[in-house]
């Protein structure tokens, strides 16, 4: 579970980060790729970035998505959150 929390979170930081020419290519690597391949194109790496500023900018976008933030720990790294719905909504897509 936390795996998944910390991908979750760190696709929702640097989707944002993607120029606009980037996304669509992400998409088409998206839907023609492996799950390895689709996360090592996920993935990238910063020079001189901190962990408080990291801390920040993924709290930051998690609350922008509308995550209730319920607990963060900047020694560890750990940020827990949570998001409520009503799945009687229609109007929410849930995949």
């Amino acid at each position: 579970m936390k795996k998944y929390l910390i991908l979750l979170l760190v696709s929702f930081l640097f989707i944002g980060f993607l120029p606009l020419n980037a996304k669509a290519k992400a998409k088409n690597v998206a839907q023609s790729s492996t799950q390895l391949e689709k996360r090592t194109f996920q993935t990238r790496t910063f020079d001189n970035i901190d962990k408080a500023t990291v801390m920040k900018a993924m709290l930051n976008v998690l609350q922008d998505e509308g995550f209730i933030v319920n607990n963060a720990n900047p020694l560890l790294g750990f940020i827990s959150g949570s998001k409520e719905f009503d799945v009687s909504d229609k109007t929410i897509n849930l995949s």
